[in-house]
């Protein structure tokens, strides 16, 4: 088992849940109503999410071949980026730029941001309603994943979690 992997075994289930946080497992919960078994959560006593999902993809890819059918990302604004960008540390204004303005962001929409935190340009979006550069993010992410399974089998969504309305307001569905 690689280390990374958050679960011994799939036990023959063909659907998983990794969400990032508690809120984003509720707010997931609340829409899809899964059971409870389904569900992997990332918390201060486990690996990072983005160390989750790469865990998974190489346990997809090992010789035993051992994956679900279909796999639910849900993550906050921050690990949404890291997994469109595929990069576990820390974000550079200049990945998130890029990825931003490949998803429809407009310079004009980034030039406040210039020398601001990452996480100041979720609320701008968000209560500017731009919504569908959020839903090609959640597509990034996912293909990004696909990209790195070598098998094509394999289902992935991913859903963006508002970590203060508890929401999904986006999603690669």
């Amino acid at each position: 088992m690689p280390l990374l992997c958050p679960v011994d075994s799939f036990d023959g289930r063909n659907e998983i849940v990794i969400c990032d946080s508690e809120t984003a497992k509720s707010a997931h919960m609340e829409l899809f109503r899964f059971n409870e078994d389904v569900y992997i959560t990332a918390n201060n006593n486990s690996p990072s999410l983005f160390d989750m999902i790469y865990g998974i993809v190489d346990r997809c890819n090992s010789e035993s071949g051992e994956c679900p059918a279909k796999v639910h990302l849900v993550v906050n604004w921050c690990n949404l980026l890291r997994v469109s960008i595929w990069k576990s540390l820390k974000l550079t204004t200049g990945d998130v730029f890029t990825i931003l303005k490949s998803a429809g962001a407009s310079a004009g929409d980034l030039q406040p941001f210039k020398n601001a935190d990452v996480n100041d340009i979720f609320p701008s979006f968000y209560y500017s309603k731009k919504f569908d550069i959020f839903r090609r993010l959640c597509h990034k992410a996912k293909k990004q994943v696909e990209e790195h399974l070598k098998t094509n089998t394999i289902r992935i969504d991913c859903h963006l979690v508002a970590e203060d309305t508890a929401r999904i307001v986006a999603s690669s569905l």
